[in-house]
């Protein structure tokens, strides 16, 4: 069977950066969990042992239901709570989890042979029923769907208690970073069935390293160690997640020591952070791309690709990057982020705002047209819209700003739709696939180019790994070509941590993985 393995894992993009069997997020054997009261030789040995870790984020989990959420925030959460049947190690390969082994069967049939110690939260064994009945929920919810609308959740099979064949609709190369995201967790089909999803999503039951045991909205959430968990156990007690949406104060608590690790560093406290021998900041590029959307759809004055390249000349993007991010982005060069696997440099339009409106004039464009420029309330993307509605303004544009929060944002993109928004991207799963998101959201309407739709579906369907970069190679220049967006930035993901934490490991899609934090 190995044989086979190693011929067939060749066809799958992720499958051939399997190296070894581990453990779901725990299979290293590094520092992690050999010192779970671990202290610097200057400590004082009568000292109590830390054993709570707190981390503060900018905003709450929606829920913890992982098929019902496309929160950041919930999805943290939820990596400690539940197993998945793979997972990703800190360089980004595809490792075991609840999963030891698998085998591509067809180019539609994944077979998927399970661990047979894995107990949820509730005392229950974990079976391929499980797996099966969060497929299907996955496939069908409004959080997971659109990651899950591939896979075939009614034909999936269960072969015996540890063995299910996993079915996709048609050949999917994202399978294996789909499924090792939170939107892939596997929940408990009896506790899920009796409790409905609204009291599962405020009491989950997983089976991963840490369990559920608080909620109080708008202040924290709290997890404890699973000492029955089949894998490695965390180093410390406790996990609590605290909600501080101010950014000055989250940095504050990093340093008063009432925090241990603080996401969403803003570029204002970095240096302070940095010059505390107790704290230290950690960035890396993410996954997300900020972008300029022009929904060319629905609205008429956005349909002639003169007048969406005069746009995009019009904005000074290294401009924007440097007056917005001060060193925490860089200026995007396509897309999707460089950090997201097929990722090509590409030449974006030059600033020009004379050239750009003499194109408007070509096009006949009305400037007594107002354009609607609409953005959510984060601080960077407010910021970014009101220097683009000076830019446009700057050569006769009339330009008219609103904030929106989400509820309102997302209700009116889909009616009666919004012309152009500066959209914050966060591909978390790493796949190429998620990259191209925006484009594949009817709500935004920023294409209706048949080449563009062709070249997606390719693009998930081929899993041959240089076919594959070469069908994202093409995608990426003719949607830089289409307009239908302006790629901005790509930002990075910038954490601060205790100078007393170790193990820590940052993510570029800002979903942590705290399995393997311990204390010196």
């Amino acid at each position: 069977m190995m044989k086979k393995l190693r011929r067939l894992l060749a066809l799958v993009l992720t499958v051939a950066m399997i190296l070894s069997i581990t453990a779901c997020g725990n299979g290293k054997e590094a520092e992690t969990n050999t010192a779970s009261t671990g202290s610097s030789s200057n400590a004082d040995a009568s000292a109590p042992a830390k054993d709570t870790l707190v981390v503060v984020t900018r905003s709450e989990a929606t829920n913890l239901d992982p098929h019902n959420n496309t929160s950041l925030s919930s999805f943290m959460v939820e990596r400690a709570i539940y197993d998945r049947l793979v997972d990703k190690d800190e360089n980004g390969f595809i490792v075991p989890c609840a999963a030891t082994e698998w085998e591509i069967v067809d180019d539609t049939t994944i077979r998927f042979h399970l661990r047979d110690d894995i107990y949820f939260h509730n005392g229950e064994k974990l079976t391929a029923e499980d797996v099966k009945y969060s497929i299907a929920r996955a496939e069908k919810e409004a959080g997971s769907r659109t990651f899950f609308k591939f896979f075939d959740g009614a034909n999936t099979e269960v072969i015996d208690d540890t063995t299910i064949d996993i079915k996709v609709y048609e050949p999917f190369a994202p399978v294996f970073n789909y499924l090792s995201s939170a939107r892939g967790s596997i929940v408990c089909a009896s506790a899920m069935e009796s409790m409905g999803s609204d009291a599962y999503g405020r009491n989950p039951i997983g089976s991963g390293p840490l369990k559920f045991t608080e909620w109080v909205a708008g202040d924290h959430i709290e997890l404890a160690r699973n000492d029955d968990y089949w894998g490695d156990k965390v180093a410390y007690k406790d996990l609590i997640f605290r909600v501080i949406g101010e950014d000055a104060s989250r940095a504050i608590e990093l340093e008063s020591g009432g925090a241990d690790i603080s996401l969403y560093i803003a570029q204002q406290d970095i240096s302070s952070l940095e010059s505390n021998p107790e704290t230290e900041v950690i960035s890396v590029p993410s996954y997300a791309t900020v972008s300029v959307a022009f929904n060319s759809v629905k609205f008429d004055y956005l349909q002639d690709v003169r007048v969406r390249k005069a746009l995009a000349m019009a904005l000074d993007r290294e401009g924007i990057v440097e007056a917005v991010y001060h060193g925490s982005a860089t200026v995007a060069d396509s897309v999707y982020s460089s950090v997201i696997p097929y990722h090509t440099s590409n030449e974006i339009v030059s600033y020009d705002p004379e050239a750009a409106k003499a194109l408007l004039e070509e096009a006949g464009f009305d400037f007594s047209q107002p354009i609607k420029l609409v953005t959510m309330g984060s601080a960077s993307a407010v910021a970014i819209s009101e220097i683009v509605q000076n830019m446009w303004e700057s050569i006769g544009l009339s330009v008219e700003t609103s904030i929106l929060d989400w509820a309102v944002f997302s209700q009116t993109m889909a009616d009666p739709g919004l012309p152009v928004i500066i959209l914050d991207s966060n591909a978390s799963s790493g796949d190429p696939d998620h990259g191209f998101y925006n484009w594949t959201w009817t709500e935004a309407g920023v294409h209706n180019d048949p080449l563009i739709t062709e070249l997606l579906e390719k693009g998930k369907q081929t899993y041959k790994d240089d076919d594959r970069a070469k069908i994202y190679a093409e995608l990426q220049e003719v949607c830089i070509d289409y307009y239908g967006l302006v790629p901005i930035a790509f930002t990075d993901s910038t954490f601060g941590i205790r100078s007393n934490v170790k193990g820590f490991i940052p993510d570029s899609g800002n979903v942590l993985d705290l399995t393997k934090i311990h204390f010196e």
